[in-house]
């Protein structure tokens, strides 16, 4: 989708035009990618079997996480976009200043806005953030991760919490998803085309999985085997959201969380059998007036499914979820 830039932004990137020339000119650039790698990004991208995608403002990105050779174009890594926009600043949100970066100003990195990426849509490599701002962007988003407060050396680098509902950052947030969507669209759109060139080629080996499961409202502890370990949510209750099945060989155990702030729903993988592990599955929470498809994501244990940025969600009228793997 086609965005206005603010002026001010448009203006910024025009004194740094000759910047950024100098730069791409001078920097090596690396035959693999790695984290803390600043990357421009295509504004156009038409591959092989998938859809073309486009954005009027492609974006400059930080690799958070993701390693191997640029040749394997249809390979995803994980990045953050920056931003100059630093009034908008939370507190997962990390500001870098100068000299901690190549680039010649201070930006902030949206930690919160992680989007799944294609290697072919890595442009150039603008050189790496320092040492010490990528230790502190590991914290931050560990933190963000588990959900538990920031170590108090991150926090000096990042801005302040959200301060409710009406607060005008949440907008902001809200029209920076959009704007990397062209991002996240080519990397989904690749996943599905992956799985479907596979079920085409191994049919008659490929095994498909089609579970339905009515969520469960309990205590997590009480589902899973083994000692008691920490969860990606901060308390255990009987009101956590669970999604259990022991069908044959096949067993797991989700939990549905919900981050309200960011309207995010995502689920998170407990427990797993051997048969499903790798697998790549849909989701698909089912309410009374509606139905919300997730991300096509391989199971691992310890994973996370993005269900996607849903207002006023409530957890309460879903009716049953739908699992298909492959």
């Amino acid at each position: 989708m086609s965005k206005r830039v603010p002026e001010v932004i448009r203006g910024l990137s025009r004194e740094q035009a000759p910047h950024f020339y100098k730069l791409n000119q001078k920097t090596p650039q690396p035959t693999a990618v790695e984290p803390g790698q600043i990357w421009s990004t295509y504004s156009y991208l038409n591959l092989p079997d998938l859809a073309e995608t486009s954005t009027d403002e492609p974006r400059i990105v930080v690799i958070l996480a993701g390693t191997g050779g640029l040749e394997a174009r249809y390979e995803q890594v994980t990045t953050v976009p920056i931003s100059l926009m630093l009034w908008a600043a939370t507190d997962f949100d990390l500001i870098v200043p100068k000299g901690e970066s190549p680039l010649a100003y201070q930006f902030m990195v949206e930690v919160w806005n992680e989007t799944p990426t294609l290697k072919a849509h890595l442009k150039a490599c603008l050189g790496k953030l320092s040492e010490r701002a990528m230790t502190v962007l590991r914290s931050v988003h560990v933190a963000r991760l588990v959900d538990e407060n920031l170590p108090a050396a991150a926090k000096a680098w990042v801005g302040l919490p959200l301060m409710g509902d009406s607060d005008t950052r949440i907008a902001f947030q809200e029209a920076e998803i959009e704007a990397l969507e062209y991002l996240a669209k080519a990397a989904t759109t690749a996943v599905f085309a992956e799985l479907t060139a596979s079920v085409v080629a191994d049919q008659p080996t490929k095994t498909r999985h089609r579970f339905e499961v009515k969520p469960i409202f309990g205590n997590l502890a009480d589902f899973l085997k083994g000692p008691k370990r920490a969860f990606a949510s901060s308390t255990l209750s009987q009101n956590d959201v669970i999604i259990s099945k022991v069908e044959g060989d096949d067993t797991f155990v989700f939990e549905l969380l919900e981050r309200r702030r960011e309207s995010r729903v995502y689920l998170v993988i407990h427990d797993l059998s051997a048969s499903l592990e790798g697998k790549v599955c849909i989701v698909t929470l089912v309410t009374a007036d509606t139905e919300i498809h997730s991300e096509p994501a391989e199971m691992h244990k310890g994973a996370e499914i993005q269900i996607g940025n849903i207002s006023n969600f409530d957890k309460k009228k879903i009716t049953r979820i739908e699992i298909e793997a492959e």
